[in-house]
């Protein structure tokens, strides 16, 4: 229980600050463009606003928000803005810095990444391969999982998670850094 609060209150501090695309910005509810939604800006929040227990935690996902950035083209309330109503689901495009890596991590939602661009060196659950340009991965509930991406350019994605078993709660709470975010390399850093 005590993880489930730890991964609510994160999603939650770190959704604060994040673009919100309401239902009265779209001009559809049925289809949008990728290049109308905006890449969320992870701002700082105040130290005093965010719970001691989750500090360390806020701090791993400020340095990954240098290295990688998502934003969600289907599903609301999710962690990186808002697209298309859907309460199930979260769909949307990634992209993560030549040479960034991502550290073992875990949550309760499956998630699945298309490669468009790019190539990363994988472990999901002990199994190691590399994903390039028409790669699926997949990862079952509570996977753990890491990627370091290989390629000289930036590993771009279409990604999705979705509420197993339609439990929504998923969606909102659980996730897991099992690493601390290393250093990363001064290439990985994405330009806004």
């Amino acid at each position: 229980m005590l993880r489930f609060l730890a991964g609510f209150l994160t999603a939650l501090v770190l959704t604060l600050p994040l673009a919100v695309l309401s239902d009265q910005q779209l001009s559809s509810l049925v289809h949008l463009n990728e290049k109308d939604v905006p890449w969320p800006a992870l701002d700082e929040v105040p130290e005093d606003q965010i719970p001691e227990e989750l500090r360390a935690q806020a701090a791993d996902f400020r340095r990954l928000s240098e290295v990688m950035r998502w934003k969600t083209l289907i599903g609301t309330g999710g962690r990186f803005g808002e697209g298309l109503p859907d309460r199930d689901m979260h769909f949307g495009i990634g992209e993560i810095g030549p040479g960034a890596i991502y550290p073992r991590h875990r949550h309760p939602t499956p998630e699945l990444y298309y490669f468009i661009s790019g190539s990363a060196r994988w472990v999901v659950d002990g199994e190691e391969f590399v994903a390039e340009p028409g790669s699926a991965v997949y990862m079952k509930p509570f996977a753990v999982h890491r990627m370091e991406v290989t390629s000289d350019e930036s590993a771009v994605v279409v990604w999705a998670d979705w509420a197993p078993d339609c439990d929504r709660s998923t969606l909102h709470g659980g996730y897991e850094l099992m690493d601390p975010v290393p250093e990363q390399p001064e290439r990985a850093k994405i330009t806004r």
